[in-house]
């Protein structure tokens, strides 16, 4: 997979779990690296498409996937979302607020995506992707392992503001059109809601999984 733009390449290259065959670089781009290939922006141009490579591309191994019993005290659920720009908001957060495991399906078309490890702007370099066949059997793994569920849906019985999250706790974010589904709803301990003024809520699944984060590790 190609990889695009100075801190996502950065982070890429200082990652041991990353195999970079080829580092391609602009006569503009003041990138200091070992064997960088030089070319000009056409060429990155015709490589990429009409994306903001900022001179610097790399060609790398895909990170390899991590297993759900080895996954630390915060992790993530994602189930079902498929744009990999809110994906990429999501693990960028997920890196800032201490959730090293993300849980979920498609993996290999998700964690894959340029287009996803350009918005997570190197944050990607810093998370375990389990990649699952069934997020049901995940969660039930995880109920194995004591962790609490929480799924977020904004018709949950229980305010994110008032919930006490135990230390280890999972999150699970629902597709961006649908939110959860049912199955996983009930496999939940509990369904929270955000609390918002007035009646007009807009938040996508990004910014929901990033408040929700942010809360359980201001707890835990």
């Amino acid at each position: 997979m190609y990889l695009y733009g100075y801190h996502t390449v950065k982070a890429a290259l200082s990652n041991s779990k990353r195999q970079v065959q080829q580092v391609y670089v602009t006569k503009e781009q003041d990138f200091h690296i070992n064997s960088p290939k030089h070319v000009d922006a056409k060429y990155l141009d015709k490589l990429l498409g009409n994306v903001n490579h900022q001179g610097i591309v790399a060609q790398v191994s895909s990170l390899p996937l991590s297993h759900i019993e080895d996954v630390g005290a915060r992790v993530l659920i994602l189930d079902q979302v498929t744009d990999p720009q809110n994906l990429g908001a999501i693990v960028r957060s997920a890196a800032t607020f201490g959730f090293y495991d993300i849980v979920l399906r498609d993996y290999e078309q998700l964690i894959d995506s340029s287009v996803m490890a350009r918005i997570a702007s190197g944050a990607v370099e810093n998370i375990r992707f389990v990649g699952v066949a069934n997020i049901a059997r995940a969660i039930e793994s995880l109920k194995e392992q004591e962790f609490w569920i929480y799924g977020l849906d904004e018709r949950g019985e229980q305010s994110l503001q008032k919930c006490k999250f135990p230390e280890k706790s999972a999150i699970v974010i629902g597709s961006e059109g649908y939110g959860l589904r049912m199955l996983t709803k009930k496999q939940c301990d509990a369904l929270l809601h955000i609390p918002h003024h007035g009646e007009f809520c807009v938040l996508n699944a990004s910014h929901a999984a990033a408040i929700t984060m942010y809360a359980v590790m201001s707890q835990t």
